[in-house]
């Protein structure tokens, strides 16, 4: 699946799993059991500026928590 730049798309299965693809850089992936879709605005700087884009809140979700994990990993 080729998405846009910020893109978006979720697909819901029978079990209660969401899959959730996010165009940044790269893509971005995840299979997630407890979210719904929704998105927020949030300001992303670029090279030509600050612009605003549409972000899911799964993946604002993860990327503040992340670094406490990425520290506990660093110290062991």
């Amino acid at each position: 699946m080729k998405l846009q730049l910020h893109e978006v798309k979720a697909f819901v299965g029978d079990n209660k799993l969401m899959f959730v693809a996010w165009e940044d850089k790269r893509p971005v992936l995840m299979l997630i059991t407890y979210y719904d879709a929704p998105t927020q605005t949030v300001e992303h700087q670029s090279i030509s500026g600050t612009v605003q884009i549409q972000k899911t809140t799964t993946i604002i979700e993860y990327t503040a928590k992340m670094g406490a994990v990425d520290r506990a990993d660093h110290l062991c």
